[in-house]
């Protein structure tokens, strides 16, 4: 069953530390990703009321519970309405529904489960307040930035922290913005800075706010705090990929792949990564780039079919990334990919990887 679905292109704006990447999906963009130059302590318990929408963990290397995870949780929040209930043009943030607040922490605890991480991450109300201050201050000025100044339209100093703790987006709101971070398009987002915090194990309690309102070349604007407090870190997995080890649905296979590993080096790291007996050609795009959650090496395989495109057969891709650096010894990891079209039943797609594997 083919699916339909809308290439990148980038620009930075200078000036009041504006940085943006526009998606060609429509107007949408990504703010560059919050750095931390210092780890702050381990986490308290938030002091605001939660929200908590858990994600059961997902065994990847059973094809069966991915599929289900990704029909019985990813698919249903795709139609959550948001119900915004603020003003641009007045300036009030206003809030959206429970249910979509829980679909949008849901969708983040999704990819962590996916990726083996523990999917019970809250939301804490006294950051998500803050965050929808920020989210409206987006949207009004059509603009992103992590230091907006006080001559913003609907300008709050709560809504400046916000901004200056979070993953911005303007043009995707809710569960759709999440998936916009996991992708992390654009020139500047290299490093995956975005996708690195939604995926650092040590998240606990994130904030998030969204306004779904359109507002000039925008429709819709989503801050997801992501800079702390954390808490401690579980005691697996020992490292995270983004497409993780097993099988994914196809059109959560971005273009861009990570591997993070806490405090490795990866600057002298070699990737492979091969199809069969076909080795693809890889482009490793950021290996050194420090402070956003664990330190990772993004990188892009050629020749993987775009994500729009449902594979007619399962789609196994063989990773090896060798000379990382841990604890001042060299490492070598391998997990293989399996790219699939989660649509189809589980007894057709494992007939598929019996004939082809």
């Amino acid at each position: 069953m083919k699916r339909r679905a809308s290439v990148f292109a980038a620009m930075w704006l200078v000036g009041l530390l504006l940085s943006t990447a526009a998606h060609a999906d429509g107007d949408v963009r990504l703010g560059p990703a919050p750095q931390l130059t210092k780890m702050p302590p381990s986490a308290v318990a938030p002091a605001g009321q939660i929200t908590a929408a858990p994600v059961a963990p997902i065994d990847t290397q059973s094809l069966g519970a991915v599929v289900a995870a990704y029909q019985n949780t990813y698919l249903p929040d795709q139609s959550v309405p948001a119900q915004w209930t603020g003003s641009v043009d007045g300036c009030v943030a206003g809030a959206t529904s429970l249910a979509y607040e829980e679909a949008t922490l849901r969708r983040i605890n999704y990819y962590r489960a996916m990726s083996g991480l523990p999917g019970d991450v809250v939301f804490d109300s006294d950051q998500s307040v803050k965050c929808q201050d920020a989210a409206l201050m987006m949207i009004a000025n059509g603009q992103l930035s992590h230091f907006p100044p006080p001559g913003w339209t609907c300008y709050t100093a709560a809504g400046a922290e916000a901004a200056g703790n979070s993953n911005l987006a303007l043009g995707a709101a809710g569960p759709a913005a999440v998936d916009l971070y996991m992708n992390d398009p654009g020139a500047g987002n290299e490093i995956l800075g975005h996708r690195r915090w939604i995926l650092y194990p040590r998240q606990t309690a994130m904030g998030a706010g969204s306004v779904t309102a359109a507002s000039g070349s925008f429709s819709g604007a989503n801050v997801l705090w992501v800079l702390g407090p954390f808490g401690t870190r579980p005691p697996a997995p020992e490292w995270v990929a983004w497409p993780p080890a097993g099988y994914v649905p196809y059109s959560l296979v971005f273009a861009r792949w990570s591997f993070s590993y806490p405090s490795a080096n990866f600057a002298g790291a070699t990737v492979e990564v091969t199809s069969g007996t076909t080795s693809l050609p890889v482009s490793i795009i950021s290996a050194t780039d420090v402070g956003y959650g664990d330190n990772t090496i993004a990188f892009v395989p050629a020749n993987i079919p775009s994500r729009t495109t449902p594979p007619t057969a399962n789609e196994t891709y063989a990773v090896r990334i060798a000379n990382v650096i841990v604890s001042g010894s060299p490492r070598e990891f391998t997990y293989a990919v399996t790219r699939i079209d989660p649509s189809q039943p589980v007894r057709t797609q494992s007939a598929r990887w019996q004939f082809y594997f």
